[in-house]
Order: structure tokens, then sequence, then C-alpha cells
């Protein structure tokens, strides 16, 4: 018989993420990249804008927070995105 396996101890804190991609805002609140550049282009999300030249040019990430409020805003008038 195998015992079950014990989650090893890292030295490494959990940390929250503060950003997040485009991709990764669409898998949180479920829906589609035209909806989440439009709640960016209504101010209901906030991004910040990384680099100008390079593999990372125009990088868009969306801060964490904004998403949480613009759902909490959401839950709290009933309407949908």
């Amino acid at each position: 018989m195998h015992s079950p396996a014990k989650a090893r101890p890292t030295s490494e804190p959990h940390v929250e993420a503060i950003l997040t991609t485009i991709r990764g805002t669409q898998k949180i609140m479920g829906l589609g990249a035209t909806s989440i550049w439009a709640l960016i282009a209504a101010r209901e999300l906030r991004v910040v804008r990384f680099g100008q030249r390079g593999r990372y040019a125009g990088r868009t990430l969306v801060e964490v927070a904004s998403i949480h409020e613009a759902i909490a805003r959401r839950l709290a008038t009933g309407k949908a995105a």
C-alpha cells in the first residue's frame, strides 16, 4: 500500500497576481476578447501598458483588483456584461 503523497514545503511564499493578460481576464470573467476590450474602453477595467518594442511591444495587462470590482458592480446592479 502506498501512503498519500505529502506536499513538500517550499521556501517561496504564495504571491497573488496583481496584473493579468487579456486572455487571463477572459478566463476569469468568462467573456470574449471583444467584451473585455469594451470594458477597458468604458473604463470599467484598469490596464497597464508595457513595452514599446520587442516581444512585449504594446503588452496590455489588466489590474486584477479592477476585475473583481467590475464583477462586484455587475452583481450589485444585476447587470450582465
